[in-house]
């Protein structure tokens, strides 16, 4: 749907890239919305704005009573991934909430004002999704 309404707006044929235009409206794939809209809420469980129920479902390494000494029990800002048995598990926001958090850089989840964190992580994004530097 995505980039039949690209193609519309843009008045191109079946046979043309519609990946210029895409960049053009500055719109992202919709992979990557999921990812921001995931990201958006473990942003706000990490800093305390959502509610109980979200915060609940996800637990900080830091958290983590089974093995308090490893390297990844101190850092602080990133979740605990469950193991699932199958990919449909992986659906889950308690799995694709804290994978998609953990697998932004540090700088990005340091970021505390929601605002900033919106424009850096959409920017994040983008320059994933279209390798552009």
């Amino acid at each position: 749907m995505q980039n039949a309404a690209a193609r519309m707006i843009f008045n191109l044929s079946r046979t043309e890239h519609v990946t210029p235009c895409l960049i053009q409206l500055h719109s992202q794939p919709v992979q990557f919305r999921i990812t921001f809209n995931l990201c958006i809420m473990m942003h706000n469980i990490h800093v305390g704005k959502a509610p109980n129920y979200l915060s609940d479902i996800v637990l900080l390494t830091s958290t983590r009573v089974t093995r308090p000494d490893l390297r990844s029990s101190s850092n602080t800002s990133s979740y605990v991934t469950p193991h699932l048995r199958t990919k449909f598990g992986e659906c889950a926001f308690s799995f694709a909430g804290p994978a998609s958090w953990n697998s932004l850089p540090a700088e990005l989840r340091s970021v505390s004002d929601s605002t900033v964190f919106k424009n850096k992580l959409k920017s994040y994004l983008f320059n994933i999704a279209f390798n552009v530097q």
